[in-house]
Formats: C-alpha cells, structure tokens, sequence
C-alpha cells in the first residue's frame, strides 16, 4: 500500500512537471533494456500501417538491435528506419544507427559513451553526427513483489555535426550539454512503462535549445511478442527556415524477441 501511495505522488508530479516543460531529437533512454541476462541479445521490429482505395496510405516502422551484457559493461546497437506516404507522396522518411557504451561503477552510477548518425527529410536534417559521453545516477529504485519503479538523472555532453538542406547546405559544429530525467515502471510478467524529458542547449548558445518527452507502453502477448504504444513530443528553438518549432508522433506496434 505504501508503494503505491507513494508512486501515486509521485507519478501526479511528474505529469505536472512534463505538462510544463516537456515539449525535442531521438530519445536514446526508452532504447535501454533493464531486464537481459548476461551475453548477446537481438530483436527485430516491424510496425505497418496501410490504407488502399480512395486514399493511399502507407506507413512502415522497422528496425533491429543487438545487445551485450556482462558483470561490467553493457553494450547495445540499434538501427530504426521509418516511411510513410500518402497519395504516392512522402510524409515521413528517417532513421538513425545508435551505439553506446556503459560501463556500471556501481548498481547506481555509470559512465557512458556514445555516437549516433541520423537524417530526417521533413525537419530538412539531411545528416546529423553525434559523439558524446555523460554519466548517468539512479536516484530512487523500489520494488514489491514482482513489481518495480526507478528514477534517474544523466548529464554528459556531445559533439553535433549536422548538414540542414537549405541552399546552399547549411553545416554546423558545436558542443551540447545533454541532460535527461528518466522514470521506469514494470511489472516484470506483464507491462512496462517509461517517461523521459531531454534538455539539450549549444553551449555557447543557451537560446539554441532542445526539448524531447517521450513516453511508452508496453505489454507482453506472448513469451516472444510484445505491443507497445509510444508519444513522443520534439521541440526545437531554433529549427531550420521554414521547419516548425515541434513535431508531435503517436505509434503503435508489435515486437518479436528471440
């Protein structure tokens, strides 16, 4: 009863909290996997959505990672690519390869390396590099049963290449601070949900600033497929000429884990 009382408080916080400020990029945080035994792991994704006669819709989420797991170190890559038209038009064409590194100092405390390549043709990003490293620190973890919530805090900074499509190409390279809140919640049989916020600012710049929440459902169909439901809401101060200040995207599909 105590553990639920209090997750109530603070799940109403946190919502005031994201209802306020949580308005940005990829979020790396929802990649990470709590759960894997020690050695290798792989999933594959498929999401697809269609509609055919009048209108023509097509709509493809895919994807695949690897993850490595042992006493000291925690290792996973992911690769998602998404496509969407509608009347034989393009509405949606991105994707992004992440890799990242931790290395566990304590069950509390970790550092972390990481570089990421991304593009997205509908925010005119035509490639972004991203190089970069933090630590991260597990501030509250409480368990009952087979039930269990976390809280954590990360901050670290990124060297960011970016190429936007404006003529002639527009290329920049700065430094980011990159800083996250993250909440995980699962019932290790059933369900699992997760809520971050992202603020990343250009360190010379404080007014060239992101934003990023993203929160996602999911729950287990079988042993092997799992359906998830994922918000995310992206928020950038300074976008590219003529790209609006935020992109908001719901999605639903099914997994497979083998």
């Amino acid at each position: 009863m105590k553990l639920s009382t209090n997750f109530s408080i603070f799940f109403i916080i946190y919502c005031l909290y994201s209802i306020k400020v949580s308005h940005a990029q990829v979020n790396t945080e929802t990649l990470r996997k709590n759960d894997l035994q020690h050695g290798f792991h792989s999933t594959a994704m498929l999401n697809l959505g269609m509609v055919s006669g009048n209108s023509e819709f097509l709509k493809l989420k895919t994807g695949i990672r690897t993850d490595y797991v042992c006493q000291k170190y925690y290792l996973f890559g992911v690769i998602q690519y998404q496509r969407g038209t509608k009347n034989q038009k393009n509405f949606i064409n991105k994707g992004f390869i992440h890799l990242r590194n931790i290395l566990r100092f304590t069950d509390r405390f970790n550092v972390e390396l990481f570089a990421q390549k991304e593009f997205d043709d509908f925010i005119l990003l035509k490639d972004r590099n991203l190089i970069g490293g933090g630590i991260r620190t597990e501030l509250l973890s409480r368990s009952a049963d087979d039930k269990n919530y976390r809280f954590f805090i990360g901050n670290g900074g990124m060297w960011e290449n970016e190429e936007i499509r404006t003529s002639p190409i527009s290329e920049t390279k700065i430094v980011r601070s990159t800083n996250y809140v993250s909440i995980q919640l699962q019932n290790n049989n059933h369900w699992n949900i997760n809520f971050v916020n992202y603020y990343q600012f250009n360190l010379e710049n404080v007014t060239d600033y992101r934003i990023l929440m993203e929160s996602t459902f999911g729950f287990k169909l079988t042993s092997s497929f799992s359906f998830q439901t994922n918000f995310n809401y992206r928020y950038d101060n300074e976008p590219p000429p003529n790209v609006k200040k935020y992109d908001l995207e719901l999605t639903n599909g099914i997994s497979f884990s083998f």
